[in-house]
């Protein structure tokens, strides 16, 4: 069987969902599935990696427009590769994909992964709707990772005899504590005074909260701990952040660490 599991983003960019799917695609790899992905690079130019087994497109993105890659390269690859694929696998949101599906898939089934609706986005919200609803009554399977979604939100009400509860894995092994990683999380401990250390870990979206927890940082309670907050991850609010840290005077007790591997995540 093969599988091409389809997105913006695949790693090394680190956000739940590229986890997610990278998760899935080697998991797949192990029960002896051909397994790929195509996502868009973060570059202009397209590549085709082989990433931990597993065979990735990345097409050359031209431009973002609301935090979605439009990539022009994405959609012929799109249908060279559902050519020969068994099921094509959508992750939602992102409706350049999701269209790209509409008029160009070609595989034998169709799975969706519903991640969540579009909701600050209002205006490309409702041109987007129209779409989103003709790809779900398209679907074979919608997978949620939790039935309030189901019941929550508009688009899957319409569709929930297709809608099944699957909740997102993870593979264990990789939080594994040797001794390397005591290490170095001995090293990260020392790195920040040996202070408690306050640890949030992901993409930085407006959905996230960062900002109240930037907010919270500043809380007589948190004071009295004396604690750091280390912030790992990249995106769109990344420098918004860092300018609201500053303005609030919390750059000594706050780090925006970037990307880090995932030895060193596991450590902090």
């Amino acid at each position: 069987m093969r599988i091409l599991q389809i997105y913006k983003d695949y790693a090394p960019v680190m956000g739940g969902i590229e986890n997610h799917i990278k998760v899935v695609a080697e998991s797949l790899r192990q029960h002896n599935v051909d397994a790929r992905v195509l996502v868009t690079n973060t570059t202009a130019q397209t590549v085709h990696q082989v990433i931990d087994g597993i065979a990735v497109t990345k097409t050359g993105r031209q431009l973002n427009i609301s935090s979605a890659p439009i990539s022009l390269g994405f959609y012929p690859w799109l249908y060279r590769l559902e050519k020969d694929v068994d099921i094509a696998h959508l992750h939602l949101p992102y409706p350049p994909g999701e269209l790209g599906q509409l008029l160009l898939g070609r595989s034998q089934r169709l799975v969706l992964t519903y991640h969540s609706d579009i909701v600050r986005q209002k205006v490309l919200g409702a041109l987007y709707a129209p779409f989103l609803h003709q790809l779900l009554r398209r679907a074979d399977l919608i997978a949620v990772s939790n039935p309030v979604y189901v019941q929550s939100s508009r688009f899957l009400q319409k569709v929930a005899d297709k809608c099944r509860v699957i909740p997102f894995g993870i593979d264990l092994a990789r939080f594994a504590i040797t001794p390397q990683i005591r290490k170095r999380a001995a090293e990260i401990q020392h790195m920040f005074g040996n202070r408690p250390l306050l640890l949030f870990v992901g993409r930085l979206r407006h959905y996230k909260g960062v900002n109240v927890l930037l907010e919270a940082m500043r809380s007589a309670a948190v004071q009295q701990l004396n604690a750091h907050l280390l912030i790992i991850g990249i995106g769109p609010l990344y420098e918004p952040l860092q300018q609201q840290a500053a303005a609030a005077g919390l750059l000594e007790r706050v780090t925006f660490g970037g990307e880090w591997s995932d030895e060193d995540k596991i450590a902090a």
